[in-house]
């Protein structure tokens, strides 16, 4: 993402990632945000990311089945990039997400 001229920051749990929307809401357009994470899980933090700022775009990433992917998860976010995933097909997300605002879920 860096290599395409995307700011990158990480975080290693969703608690460290919600703390980076607390404190600078404004200089993050967009979260990847994994289903499967240690201890809060993505469909324990969507609803926080949500109230935090709701105008970021969030990007599901999971590994799970279509059919076994919560639904809450699924109906929360911008759309769902299955793993595994190429770089393209991270980047060809973003800018559909950015470009067109809303893209359903896939």
């Amino acid at each position: 993402l860096k290599g395409a001229g995307y700011n990158v920051l990480t975080a290693t749990s969703g608690s460290k990632g919600l703390n980076m929307l607390r404190y600078a809401p404004r200089a993050i357009g967009a979260v990847l945000l994994d289903h499967n994470m240690p201890g809060f899980s993505g469909s324990d933090t969507l609803p926080y990311i949500q109230k935090l700022c709701p105008s970021v775009k969030v990007i599901g990433i999971t590994a799970l089945d279509p059919r076994k992917t919560p639904q809450s998860f699924v109906d929360g976010v911008h759309t769902i990039v299955r793993k595994p995933f190429t770089s393209n097909e991270l980047l060809d997300t973003l800018d559909k997400v950015f470009v067109n605002g809303n893209q359903a879920a896939s």
